[in-house]
């Protein structure tokens, strides 16, 4: 019995961490998921070709209100992909493991995850939609630390949008009409 429960907790821990000690971390696509950036990582130290069609790699896919960590598989040929080892992160530090595989999905070119199919399949070296590496640890804390920047200048542009409504209104001309005004009195 405790050998059981102790080889379920090793396989457990295994499903959870990626094999490779020194991951090599890549933001490969970012992209709006349910009214969210998320920020789509692939470990690319991870990336294994098990047969000639198939391709495995350590992803990450981070918003502000969690982080899915999970092993992909890729099937270049067909591009499609299933995820077989996933564990969900939130911020609170509470991590939740999913057992079982996602069975395998078609991947749309026009989709972000064709973009890590894309990556994956390429051993890593196609390009990617932005320049963050992360050496050590995981890319969480870094995700969030974007996130919440681009969140503050979404805030920022809608509240500079907002008081320029409201000076247009208190003045009564239409925005559209403001930049002729402007130039009359200038000249």
């Amino acid at each position: 019995m405790i050998l059981a429960m102790t080889s379920a907790a090793l396989l457990s821990a295994a499903a959870v961490a990626p094999a490779d000690a020194d991951p090599d971390w890549r933001v490969v696509t970012a992209s709006v998921n349910d009214r969210q950036m998320m920020l789509q990582w692939v470990d690319r130290g991870s990336i294994a070709r098990p047969d000639a069609n198939i391709r495995t790699a350590w992803t990450y896919f981070v918003t502000m209100s969690d982080a899915i960590h999970a092993r992909a598989q890729f099937d270049c040929a067909a591009r499609r992909w299933e995820i077989d080892r996933i564990s969900v992160e939130f911020p609170d530090g509470t991590v939740t493991e999913v057992p079982g595989s996602s069975g395998w999905k078609d991947v749309p070119y026009d989709r972000p995850i064709g973009r890590v199919l894309d990556f994956v399949c390429s051993g890593g070296t196609s390009a990617t939609d932005l320049e963050l590496a992360i050496a050590e640890g995981t890319p969480v804390a870094a995700s969030r630390e974007v996130l919440q920047q681009y969140a503050e200048r979404a805030v920022a542009r809608r509240e500079n949008a907002r008081r320029e409504t409201q000076a247009e209104t208190r003045e009564g001309k239409p925005r559209a009409q403001q930049p002729q005004a402007r130039n009359a009195t200038a000249g």
